[in-house]
């Protein structure tokens, strides 16, 4: 089996901590890493993956991401948490697509140069240790990327510990390889870019983990982990599908048409010399036995619509399956739905989606939390309050432009203010859109364009 985890062995060792993951969640989280890869075990030279894990994990993140708008009141701080949080989205979002794939997704303010950044790391770069009475992971260890250093590899260990409003991070070097293997421990010092870091430090008077953690789905096996989307039965459906789609294609490979001739006439010399136009024509191929017929054509019926259909069906389960609505995956012009059933779909798709916002509201807000503690600690802003909004459009099962259109027309009719509605629509706070609609004479409809 492919190590993509932190060995269990290496944090009980150098952190005295068991992470509560077993042998067969160790397992799972490997086989979805595969698939989200495009290398799951029945890849081969006949089977080639559909991509499919890939697909579903980017359509919930896309979905996820882009109805999410992060906006911060208050101060002077809460306009530098703003400024750091706006300037690391882009790079949150495109690593949210490998935490629905495996599960879970780490979010950890760091400073640098001045500037507090996050990173999101999934199950190959986190190891969740501990999780309070709520749920709320409070202690975990992240690996970081291997690091040259002349012709060796190495990988730094932190160790994060939320314990009675204490918090301890913890600092461990080890030699590695290119893929991220511990192997034995050295000094911090190792690597120059990391000799600035204390090997253990304690800060006190903490509420909150200094970092966020994101899970996709549950599992009854995985517990506060959190699970695939795809996980369980979805991944049988998923190498059926590779499958179906290998029979597709190979239809259309086994019935091209060809013109059986015999070996003379395709490779045989032609009058006047020069080589024969045949011999290297797809189209024709010499018979392997003797025969007196001097070309034969073969061109069978196509049966591609039976396999077409067969691959459909399994798509539209794993829909069903993963939380998708009917044609996110499928041929949308093969679902006959009734208007009852296609609400109902969207409402799946919804509750799905909408369950990920709820934990990846949660969990930026706990790594901003960290990267408000981090602000005072460096002193990187002026010390103030702030109050964080993470809201999410309902854009699933709702359409966007005819509510923008309603909202409009409440306006006109005096039911919503003009600041209101810049509030809902360009996400500005209150008093930016009440300063976008002073009051005038003019009883038009104007919106402060």
């Amino acid at each position: 089996m492919r190590q993509i985890l932190i060995p269990a062995n290496t944090v009980y060792k150098s952190f005295g901590a068991d992470p509560p993951i077993t042998d067969q969640q160790e397992r799972a989280l490997t086989l979805w890493y595969e698939l989200y890869t495009g290398s799951p075990p029945w890849a081969g030279d006949e089977v080639k993956p559909l991509g499919l894990p890939s697909a579903i994990a980017k359509e919930f993140a896309q979905v996820v991401s882009s109805e999410m708008a992060v906006t911060f009141d208050g101060g002077p701080r809460a306009d530098y948490l703003s400024e750091q949080v706006e300037r690391n989205l882009p790079g949150l979002q495109a690593r949210l697509p490998l935490g629905i794939a495996l599960g879970g997704l780490a979010i950890k303010p760091y400073v640098s140069g001045g500037r507090i950044f996050l990173d999101a790391t999934g199950a190959t770069g986190f190891t969740p240790l501990r999780f309070d009475d709520g749920g709320i992971c409070v202690s975990g260890v992240f690996r970081s990327q291997p690091v040259k250093v002349d012709r060796a590899y190495y990988v730094r260990l932190e160790y994060h510990d939320l314990t009675e409003n204490v918090y301890t991070i913890k600092n461990k070097a080890f030699r590695s390889d290119e893929h991220g293997l511990c192997g034995t421990e050295v000094t911090l010092y190792t690597v120059p870019n990391w000799a600035h870091i204390q090997p253990e430090v304690e800060i006190q008077n903490v509420e909150r983990p200094l970092f966020g953690y994101f899970t996709a789905g549950s599992s009854p096996d995985f517990s506060g982990l959190g699970a695939s989307v795809y996980a369980g039965e979805t991944v049988e459906l998923i190498r059926q599908a590779d499958e179906q789609w290998e029979r597709f294609l190979y239809e259309f490979q086994s019935a091209e048409r060809k013109i059986i001739a015999t070996a003379e006439a395709v490779s045989g010399p032609i009058p006047g010399g020069g080589p024969n136009p045949l011999e290297r024509d797809r189209l024709y191929v010499a018979m392997p036995y003797d025969s007196d017929e001097f070309f034969k054509e073969f061109s069978p019926a196509l049966r591609s619509t039976g396999f077409y259909e067969g691959l459909q069906a399994i798509l539209r389960r794993i829909e069903f399956n993963v939380g998708l609505a009917y044609g996110d995956l499928s041929d949308p012009s093969t679902v006959e739905k009734t208007a009852t059933e296609v609400l109902s779909a969207k409402t799946r798709k919804y509750n799905t989606v909408r369950a990920m916002e709820k934990s990846l509201a949660a969990a930026l807000e706990n790594a901003v939390y960290g990267m408000d503690v981090y602000a005072t600690l460096y002193g990187l802003a002026p010390r103030g309050e702030y109050t964080l909004y993470v809201d999410f459009e309902d854009s699933i099962l709702t359409d966007a432009d005819a509510q923008r259109e309603r909202d409009r027309q409440d306006v006109r009719d005096g039911f919503m203010q003009k600041w209101e509605y810049r509030v809902k629509w360009y996400h500005e706070d209150e008093e930016t859109a009440k300063a976008m609609c002073p009051p005038t004479a003019d009883t038009g409809p104007g919106f402060g364009f």
